[in-house]
């Protein structure tokens, strides 16, 4: 698991990716895949004193080594450029 940490804009950020080698049954209904992902957001709003959380799952036919460890956790900001 690779998660990483954010505190910004009134914010608190933890992002955690999860990925896992596909074996055994996910194989039948996806021949091709390789890895299976879960990306889990949760944010802490301080202006609302709230906790949110967004999960993702996605399927990709990547290794491990294709899809590389770069930014896998980390979001970017097209506008601002900030990381």
């Amino acid at each position: 698991m690779d998660a990483t940490r954010d505190r910004g804009h009134g914010r608190y950020d933890i992002r955690e990716l999860q990925a896992v080698t596909c074996l055994g049954a996910l194989t039948l209904d996806f021949p091709y895949a390789v890895q299976a992902l879960r990306i889990r957001r949760r944010r802490y709003n301080a202006a609302t004193e709230r906790w949110s959380t967004v999960t993702v799952y996605a399927i990709t036919s990547l290794t491990a080594a294709q899809a590389g460890r770069g930014s896998r956790c980390r979001p970017s900001c097209a506008r601002t450029g900030r990381r």
